[in-house]
């Protein structure tokens, strides 16, 4: 240990250790990270966010079903057609995902610890995913996905049509 004992380190109620995570215990349980057991859970919160995501790109106009398809499973591919997505979009998808992992992990309760849990801990865990299942979906409302698309009139839709392609002439 470099430094004189009780002369050299933070002083008493420095915090930088606090922000920086200085003496954090790498042993621990990282938040927002679930134990080996739940893999599931998580594979599962990862699917519902992709999912979630592709449909306010989608709703939102900000994405064509064709570059969700040519993102497919490539991260970096996906990050980036995420990345349209606001702020707020964003806190709202990372609401309604925790919500369903909070479903996920106690369905993996339900599933897995059944015989050692109490009548009371059942009800528990399925109160819980039903009050879950209720944020989630007052949570995704707010994202307005049902909104039907602006109506056009024929007539409108066929001047431009051949609008286009007066511009755009296939041969």
């Amino acid at each position: 240990m470099a430094g004189k004992p009780g002369k050299s380190g933070p002083k008493p109620g420095n915090k930088n250790a606090l922000r920086h995570g200085a003496r954090i215990d790498v042993r621990r349980l990282v938040v927002g990270e679930l134990p080996r057991p739940m893999v599931a859970c998580k594979r599962e919160a990862r699917g519902y966010r992709r999912e979630l995501e592709g449909e306010v790109l989608l709703a939102q106009g900000l994405a064509t079903v064709e570059e969700l398809l040519a993102a497919g499973r490539s991260t970096k591919a996906w990050e980036l057609i995420t990345g349209r997505i606001n702020s707020d979009g964003h806190h709202t998808i990372n609401a309604a995902v925790q919500q369903t992992i909070a479903i996920a992990i106690n369905r993996w309760l339900l599933r897995n610890r059944f015989e050692k849990m109490t009548v009371a801990d059942i009800r528990a865990c399925n109160k819980e995913m039903r009050e879950a299942a209720k944020d989630r979906a007052r949570i995704v409302r707010t994202l307005e996905l049902n909104i039907p698309p602006e109506q056009i009139k024929l007539e409108t839709y066929i001047i431009e049509a051949e609008n286009n392609n007066e511009h755009h002439p296939s041969h």
